[in-house]
């Protein structure tokens, strides 16, 4: 599902689908504004005008465009530094998380501490549309003598709006275990998500993975398209789920087709958060539908969630104090509509995410995605037709 960019002008919004009511470009106007139509339109206005140019102007747009190919060989080296660079980084910041995973689970008790920060000022009386009172009972009920901040991640993503649609209702017991999440970078040019959990009734993991790929350089086919490393791929891993209690599947009653008085047990794929760690398998790229290569997009910005969001800002996203992100909204306009998410990301339907599950009812087997996905620079958007890159190389 691609997200429509938004723009506010004047007082009036208009996206990547067309101008809103009442818009400010006439079809029939020779004062085209093509950035102010919907963009297949633009695309074509502007390939038509560049076709009308005398060809010595069009000999020149050519010269100008492989200068600007060029240019991406020098562009792919610096989003390499780049990224070299934040690996130094998350490495000096992994201090300031195992202080934070102490905390949490509460292996150390903290001093009280003065605040840091300047307070921000909230309107306890402002009228809301929702009763926020039976949600707050499960924290209210919370004594001082509590260990550590119990649920914290379950807590933070639920608060993060593309992550909420992944979380089923019997998911939460066992996602109340989970005790740290946590990034590591051993292979270069990648990223290994960490998942650690406390011992729990569904499975006997202590740690679950999701590993994401990054290719450096361009798209053959879309080489203007280059902003950056992009995931390419993804593993995800095995989670050895204890007799009956695989959280991806469900027993259903069938009609048996032999003898209809007679009732079989059929066990049929669910959605579940777990199913985060068993990515699509795309064996053939030339033939892979549209189903999966939404699911592939979806994949690889929850990858992009947990790596530039979720991780480094977490005690925000718990609090409700990260601020909201949307780099196609203005402020005025996020502020306004009811549409706009916290954290910038398109809503996610979470039955995209669907796909066929392992039926043994012992274990899921990670698979593995490939995609052409939005760049690993923060905020990057959902593309609309992913191109399968078969070979994850980030030369």
């Amino acid at each position: 599902m691609p997200k429509r960019s938004k723009i506010a002008i004047k007082g009036k919004c208009i996206t990547e689908s067309g101008p809103s009511s009442g818009g400010f470009t006439d079809r029939k106007s020779k004062n085209l504004l093509p950035g102010l139509i919907n963009s297949a339109e633009r695309r074509h206005f502007l390939h038509e005008m560049v076709k009308s140019f005398p060809q010595t102007i069009k000999d020149r747009i050519t010269v100008l465009k492989n200068i600007q190919f060029d240019q991406n060989a020098i562009d792919s080296e610096f989003y390499k530094e780049i990224h070299n660079l934040e690996v130094k980084h998350a490495v000096k910041c992994q201090q300031f998380y195992d202080q934070r995973l102490e905390i949490i689970s509460g292996q150390f008790d903290p001093p009280k501490q003065e605040v840091k920060w300047k307070v921000a000022v909230y309107d306890e009386n402002k009228e809301s549309d929702y009763n926020f009172e039976e949600a707050l009972k499960e924290y209210k009920q919370l004594s001082g003598d509590s260990i550590g901040i119990p649920n914290f991640w379950l807590t933070v993503m639920r608060n993060v709006s593309a992550l909420a649609h992944l979380i089923e209702e019997y998911d939460e017991p066992v996602l109340r275990k989970l005790i740290d999440i946590r990034e590591t970078s051993i292979e270069p040019y990648s990223f290994t998500l960490e998942f650690h959990f406390d011992k729990n009734d569904y499975f006997t993991n202590e740690v679950l993975t999701k590993k994401y790929n990054l290719s450096f350089k361009p798209d053959s086919k879309m080489p203007f398209h280059f902003e950056g490393p992009r995931i390419c791929n993804s593993q995800g891993c095995t989670i050895n789920w204890k007799k009956g209690m695989n959280l991806t599947l469900e027993i259903v009653k069938a009609i048996s087709k032999d003898d209809a008085s007679k009732i079989m047990l059929r066990t049929i794929p669910r959605a579940s958060f777990f199913k985060f760690f068993d990515p699509p398998i795309v064996q053939d790229s030339k033939s892979m539908d549209d189903d999966i290569k939404v699911a592939l997009i979806i994949d690889h910005n929850f990858g992009l969630v947990f790596h530039s969001r979720v991780i480094p800002k977490g005690v925000l996203y718990f609090t409700g104090e990260m601020p909201e992100f949307d780099p196609h909204s203005s402020e005025d306009e996020s502020e306004n509509e009811d549409s706009d998410n916290s954290d910038g990301w398109e809503e996610i339907d979470n039955s995209n995410y669907s796909h066929d599950s392992d039926t043994s009812g012992n274990s899921n087997e990670g698979g593995a995605t490939e995609a052409t996905s939005p760049t690993i620079v923060d905020g990057a958007d959902v593309v609309a037709d992913p191109v399968v890159d078969n070979e994850c190389n980030p030369e």
